[in-house]
């Protein structure tokens, strides 16, 4: 037995040795769409996303709103007029309807002071200028001129009296950004063919979704409407292993009468699929071997994500903190946009000049990074908005993947937020240092009391204890 034991290990060993060496699966890779290459490694998803599909990003955002005009300076008062010279034992000159008077170069009383100028655009460093500023100051109304000499002088002419300035317009709403004019016949994207130092000069490119098998005959039978030919083939390979076609090609490619590959629907994180390049011979009919073929994966993602989850509460602050919960259903995110406004209108929002990383589920925003005035009175309210981008992306780019809507607004109001004590000017608990002790009644502390307390529990049970 341990003899005929020994000889099967023996010949196992040997059938091993002359059986047919296995390949492992080859894996080609997208390393750049669009011209951009910026991946962050071999590891990362690559997707295309609603740009490259032709169907714009979530929509340019609004541009900025013009500044109001300033307002218009107040009027300057007219000059008096100048007495008419008196004629000789006459009635006063043309001066006007005034009492004749005797006395030379009489002076006559100060003009109307002109009106208030009109009302000014608020100026803040961010993009929401949601206040009211200060118009500018009324003219100052002329003199009266000099009586004429001798006889009677005239009444000075009335001082005029000028309008208010006019207020500012509010400034018109900026166009939406264009987008990148991107679709799937621009969308040119290369492989790299997994070199397996064996020299390839030309592919056949099959597409089919996860794990479709495209290396099986049957698969690639379009009855099954499995996999689909690229158009195109074959392609000759550059002296990098790479090779080049567009979105539109891959979308082209059907099965019978079914398109593999679809840019109209896609699930939330996008649906996933596979090319597959058959080295320097097309596939036939045969059932091709690991050796000879690589495969691509890649995904379409053109649904935006849902927004983000936010309380729209009023914060009244100097510094608002902003925070927000992960959408419902959640998404792979890769960034949050902030916006404001200073209407409770989405449509009207422009974006603020940072975001949020991935992780972030809140943010400090100040009432100046907003356009807010936390002096101004009465105080000054607008809206924060948010978005979410996710991770249909090629690069690390800020905006990159497809943008959601903007969340319901956010009222903040730029308020001076000082201590309890400076707000209520109450001081009757607010002196000393706030991590004082407890104070009770006059001030006396409850050391006093906790020790009466104390000493008389103490003679309590020394009563007892001697019943």
């Amino acid at each position: 037995m341990p003899h005929r034991a020994l000889f099967l290990i023996a010949l196992s060993a040997g059938l091993l040795a002359f059986a047919p060496e296995g390949h492992a699966q080859l894996n080609d890779l997208i390393i750049s769409i669009a011209g951009d290459a910026g991946f962050e490694s071999d590891a990362q998803t690559r997707y295309f996303n609603r740009e490259h599909c032709g169907l714009g990003g979530a929509g340019g955002s609004a541009g900025t709103g013009g500044t109001g005009g300033v307002g218009g300076a107040g009027g300057v008062g007219g000059a008096g007029g100048v007495g008419g010279s008196g004629g000789v034992g006459g009635v006063g000159g043309s001066g006007g309807t005034g009492a004749v008077s005797s006395v030379s170069s009489a002076v006559f009383t100060k003009g109307v002071v002109g009106g208030s100028g009109g009302s000014g655009t608020f100026t803040g460093t961010g993009p929401c200028n949601c206040g009211s500023g200060t118009g500018g100051a009324g003219g100052t109304g002329g003199f009266s001129g000099a009586g004429g000499a001798g006889g009677s002088g005239g009444f000075s002419s009335a001082s005029s009296i000028f309008e208010k300035g006019v207020v500012g317009g509010s400034g018109g709403s900026g166009g939406a950004t264009p987008g990148s004019g991107e679709s799937p016949d621009t969308t040119n994207f290369d492989i790299r063919l997994q070199d397996t130092g064996s020299a390839i000069t030309e592919v056949y490119l099959w597409v089919g979704g996860e794990n479709a098998r495209c290396d099986q005959f049957e698969n690639r039978n379009e009855t099954f409407s499995t996999c689909a030919e690229i158009p195109g083939n074959p392609r000759s390979v550059a002296n990098n292993f790479q090779v080049g076609l567009t979105l539109q090609e891959v979308l082209d490619a059907q099965a019978g009468s079914t398109q593999i590959v679809s840019c109209e629907t896609s699930g939330l994180q996008g649906t996933p699929y596979e090319i597959f390049a058959f080295r320097n011979s097309a596939p036939g009919s045969d059932n091709i071997d690991p050796a000879n073929f690589g495969i691509t994966s890649f995904r379409v993602d053109v649904q935006p994500p849902n927004l983000p989850l936010v309380d729209t509460s009023e914060l009244r602050q100097e510094v608002f903190q902003i925070g927000w919960g992960d959408p419902d259903p959640p998404d792979l995110i890769q960034t949050w946009r902030f916006f404001c406004s200073c209407e409770n209108d989405a449509d009207t929002a422009v974006p603020l000049d940072f975001f949020s990383n991935t992780a972030a589920r809140s943010r400090s925003i100040s009432a100046e990074a907003i356009g807010l005035d936390p002096d101004a009175v009465p105080p000054q309210t607008a809206y924060v908005f948010m978005s979410a981008f996710d991770q249909a992306f090629v690069s690390q780019r800020t905006t990159g993947g497809n943008e959601s809507g903007l969340t319901a607004g956010i009222p903040v109001t730029a308020v001076r937020v000082d201590g309890f004590c400076s707000a209520t000017g109450d001081q009757g608990f607010c002196s000393g240092c706030a991590a004082s002790r407890f104070e009770i009644g006059d001030g006396h502390g409850p050391g006093p009391v906790f020790a009466m307390l104390g000493l008389l529990i103490a003679f309590g049970l020394v009563r007892r204890l001697r019943r």
